[in-house]
């Protein structure tokens, strides 16, 4: 996992910072909560420094389209929300099998917006990298990492960021950005994707400062 620590993050981590709080977990196996804990943990890292490195930088055209004060000012505040929510809630984890209809189709998450901090995960989640070891280029980004599913499937609520899922895939969500900002600031995969890319092109955010 690539880092870049800056004031600004240090600052941010003292000001709301804690740890991931305490899970929960139904029907789940040793190693899915294992899979899924260490999940919880990679995505609070992911959405502070995500909530740190909201600028005007290639990586917040990339998935937001051009950079505004007021869509930044937004779009940081709830990442904020979804960090504080991993430090705060307790995220209860429910393992489902591959016959569960709702897992049909290569679901790797859903949750419930009636069921505050409550996700279900499926059998192709398991199945998807971390941000360990993985590069920008790499085939297996295409779908995402287990931190940025986290990512995803919190900022649906709520109490969080309220986001729909308006595309889904990298090419249709870069494309949003360039066609449908306002939609792109409303739409889960584009809060995933910035927030792994921030990790993932470090060095390309911080020299856009």
């Amino acid at each position: 996992m690539k880092r870049r620590g800056t004031l600004i993050g240090m600052i941010l981590a003292l000001v709301v910072g804690g740890s991931a709080q305490a899970q929960s977990f139904e029907n789940c196996e040793k190693t899915e909560i294992a899979a899924i804990e260490a999940s919880i943990i990679g995505a609070h890292d992911l959405a502070l420094q995500a909530a740190v490195n909201v600028g005007d930088t290639p990586t917040y055209t990339r998935w937001f389209g051009s950079y505004n004060r007021r869509s930044g000012d937004r779009l940081r505040r709830n990442f904020k929300s979804v960090y504080q929510s991993i430090v705060t809630e307790e995220i209860t984890g429910q393992c489902l099998n591959s016959y569960e209809s709702s897992c049909k189709g290569g679901t790797y998450a859903f949750i419930n917006r009636n069921r505050p901090f409550f996700v279900n995960f499926c059998p192709p989640f398991f199945r998807l990298p971390t941000m360990t070891g993985v590069s920008p280029t790499s085939n297996e980004m295409a779908n995402g990492t287990q931190e940025g599913t986290i990512i995803h499937e919190l900022s649906h609520f709520e109490q969080t960021a309220d986001t729909d899922d308006l595309c889904y895939s990298r090419p249709d969500c870069m494309a949003m950005a360039r066609s449908d900002p306002n939609g792109a600031l409303r739409n889960a995969d584009s809060f995933q994707y910035f927030a792994e890319d921030v990790m993932l092109y470090a060095d390309d955010v911080a020299s856009s400062r």
